[in-house]
């Protein structure tokens, strides 16, 4: 259930900012960040 929260959160917080993207892995990450975005982990893998 923790996880759940943490996977919603991840995505309400991305959904408030510009900038803000989702990934579920550190591949994902890495690339979200390499883009300059912030990244948000979502831990649902």
């Amino acid at each position: 259930m923790a996880l759940l929260a943490m996977d919603q959160l991840a995505w309400a917080v991305a959904g408030v900012r510009p900038g803000f993207e989702v990934g579920t892995a550190e591949e994902a990450l890495r690339a979200i960040l390499g883009r300059g975005l912030v990244a948000v982990w979502a831990p649902s893998a």
